[in-house]
């Protein structure tokens, strides 16, 4: 129990740690409507943490994931005009997790034997 305990402060210590040397951006262009939202490293413009960014026009279509320092990292989702997922890749692997129109047996690593 101490350790869940201990486990549980420790998390929200690194969340509010993550809070302070973060500040959060919103970013909306006119030619194409796009809005982004994510957060930079304090006093610069690294990217750094959650990231979301959306493409109004004749469809919509977004995007959403995480930067560390100014890197994508982990699981990345594309979704499509109805907001369905249509790709997922995840940049710490470098491996295409997802994508609606392949079946998925055409992403699993051909077996040489």
């Amino acid at each position: 129990m101490k350790f869940f305990s201990f486990a549980y402060i420790l998390f929200f210590l690194i969340l509010s740690a993550q809070a302070q040397q973060t500040e959060k951006t919103t970013l909306r262009s006119k030619h194409p409507n796009v809005k982004e939202i994510f957060y930079v490293l304090k006093g610069t413009n690294i990217k750094h943490g959650e990231y979301h960014k959306t493409c109004y026009g004749v469809i919509k279509v977004s995007e959403k994931g995480r930067y560390n320092n100014g890197v994508k990292t982990g699981i990345w989702e594309y979704y499509d005009q109805k907001g369905a997922v249509e790709h997922r890749y995840d940049f710490s692997r470098h491996e295409l997790l997802y994508e609606k129109d392949i079946p998925h047996t055409l992403l699993e690593p051909l077996n040489p034997y």
